[in-house]
């Protein structure tokens, strides 16, 4: 993704990511962000395609795999996803 992880109080708001194609093989795979530990995302739209293989963990359209200090609000995704484990629009 564009972020590879955040943590602390990072804040993500208003993006607009189009047009991405992800291609990986890997865990904590998304359009924004990989692995979001803790932070925010506030208004923002991604749109896509992810393609994961080799049955890895968490895939997902604006996220790959979040934690519960992490908080999504007014985010949306519209994204095309091939992955088999922990797979979800918006996060995996």
């Amino acid at each position: 993704g564009l972020f590879g992880s955040t943590a602390g109080s990072a804040e993500i708001m208003n993006l607009e990511l189009l047009g991405a194609n992800i291609s990986a093989d890997g865990s904590n795979v998304g359009i924004l962000i990989g692995y979001m530990q803790e932070g925010t995302i506030h208004n923002c739209y991604v749109e896509g395609t992810i393609t994961n293989t080799n049955n890895s963990f968490y895939t997902g359209g604006l996220v790959g795999r979040m934690d519960s200090q992490a908080e999504v609000g007014r985010s949306h995704s519209n994204v095309d996803i091939f992955g088999s484990r922990s797979v979800g629009g918006l996060v995996g």
